[in-house]
């Protein structure tokens, strides 16, 4: 009777235990970092977000530009390393200690740029793509402001710490969400594991693991975790960008300026667990919304929009139509996404009516004008002809 009582307690216990996990997974992340923001990396709908807009440093995760840059490089001719390049680096950073006039294949140095976190490799990529670090971040930039980023500036390729080098969670996100597009960038961004091979300089094995430690340990290996970059300085503390995918749904999620290494991983995980327990898709079709008809015109809904909710959030959606889109938005009034809209324009029997009505009643006016401008023409013709009879006859 004890071990049946015994039996009893535990398994009450163990219910007991895996409701309250259940209730706490499906909470809204409690974020202890700065800023964070995740994102769903197919559309770019914000599904979660603490101070997204927040200017701040990005340290290392830089680097993923610095990638996405390489990526698309038509320059596939090896990479010399300058003195420049390698001078522009403190040696105290993180590096592969390369030489003067050693030589790489980009690739080499986009692995050795991901996973060691190479400063200097991401100064010879620089030289390699742009001619010179100075235009390369130049084109960090502009590339930046395409991607739709607003609160962000490079000032060097690495991410070491300059007062004009900074970003926002939410621009990072976009960053990444574009970068991920590209398959050269995701076959480096998703890789664990690389060695440099002998190089004309050294005759020694570079052998480099991830420093993102949701790629490889264990203990994470149920987040679906596909790439990412993890950063640190002084000013800009923790930073870390990562890009996952479980349960359906693909997520980019970003957390700046942790106050400690053990942190900026919490975040992330709370970030990626909201996502996969506490978010449910809804679509919404061109057959879920009726037509609106204001002035005549009708628009009508085409095609569909599938986005994210929370799963304790209701379900209920009103529409607003514009002459292009009808906006799909949430109870909070936020908007969830569009659709695009068929015009049809209606004039009613009345008004072609008018317009017919109107426009004989102009023809009219003219015709009465012009007769009017006639006659008065020749009027004058008349009254000069009599003048000239009466000077001749005196």
């Amino acid at each position: 009777m004890r071990i049946l009582k015994r039996i009893a307690v535990l398994i009450l216990a163990f219910v007991l235990y895996t409701s309250c996990f259940e209730s706490v997974s499906a909470a809204t992340p409690d974020i202890t970092s700065v800023a964070a923001v995740l994102i769903d990396a197919q559309t770019g709908q914000i599904l979660f977000e603490k101070n997204k807009d927040e200017k701040l440093y990005p340290a290392s995760i830089t680097k993923i530009m610095t990638l996405y840059l390489a990526a698309q490089s038509e320059n596939k001719e090896l990479a010399i390393a300058s003195e420049n390049a390698i001078q522009a680096v403190p040696r105290d950073t993180s590096n592969i200690a390369i030489d003067y006039g050693e030589e790489f294949s980009l690739e080499q140095l986009m692995y050795a740029a991901q996973l060691m976190s190479a400063n200097d490799a991401c100064n010879v990529i620089a030289e390699h793509v742009s001619g010179s670090i100075e235009e390369f971040v130049k084109l960090m930039n502009k590339t930046a402001r395409q991607m739709g980023t607003r609160n962000t500036n490079f000032a060097n390729a690495n991410g070491l710490m300059n007062e004009n080098h900074y970003t926002s969670a939410n621009d990072f996100a976009l960053i990444t969400q574009n970068a991920i597009k590209n398959k050269e960038f995701m076959k480096v961004f998703s890789e664990v594991e690389y060695s440099i091979p002998y190089t004309n300089k050294k005759q020694e094995m570079r052998n480099m693991v991830a420093q993102h430690r949701m790629m490889h340990w264990p203990k994470y290996e149920n987040l679906g975790v596909v790439g990412g970059k993890a950063g640190f300085t002084t000013e800009a503390k923790h930073t870390l960008v990562t890009y996952a995918e479980k349960n359906g749904i693909k997520v980019i999620a970003v957390v700046l300026k942790a106050p400690d290494f053990a942190t900026v991983y919490e975040d992330t995980e709370k970030l990626l667990n909201y996502a996969y327990n506490s978010l449910e898709s809804v679509t919404i079709s061109d057959s879920d919304i009726t037509s609106e008809t204001i002035n005549y015109t009708t628009y009508t809904p085409k095609g569909e929009v599938t986005f994210w909710v929370d799963k304790d959030d209701p379900k209920e959606f009103t529409y607003a139509f514009s002459s292009q889109k009808v906006d799909v938005v949430a109870h909070s009034g936020t908007v969830m996404g569009s659709l695009d809209v068929e015009v049809d324009i209606k004039t009613p029997v009345w008004k072609i009516i008018l317009y017919i009505f109107a426009w004989i009643i102009g023809i009219i006016l003219a015709w009465i004008i012009f007769m009017y401008i006639v006659l008065i023409i020749r009027y004058n013709k008349k009254k000069r002809r009599r003048k000239a009879l009466r000077k001749r006859y005196k």
